[in-house]
């Protein structure tokens, strides 16, 4: 996989496209899940900060049910290549 901005990265997430994120995380060479939560935090804590700034703003309907069932999947995935 070519190099991959931030801006994508985040937009996967929110997008919950996990076969993207996982894709680029095997091409970072993540093996395990806590590889894998490690690498996301940034980009989910940026989601949150984003979204919890849009609410600030009076924007009520945006949502991080994406960026949460990304997560889950990602280390579903991860969790069961351990095993």
């Amino acid at each position: 996989m070519n190099k991959v901005n931030r801006m994508a990265i985040e937009l996967w997430i929110y997008m919950n496209n996990s076969d993207s994120i996982i894709e680029w995380l095997e091409s970072e060479n993540v093996k395990t899940k806590q590889e894998a939560l490690d690498k996301l935090e940034p980009f989910v804590g940026s989601n949150i900060r984003g979204w919890a700034t849009s609410v600030g703003g009076g924007n009520y309907g945006g949502s991080l049910a994406g960026t949460a069932g990304c997560v889950k999947k990602v280390i579903k995935h991860f969790e069961n290549k351990q095993n």
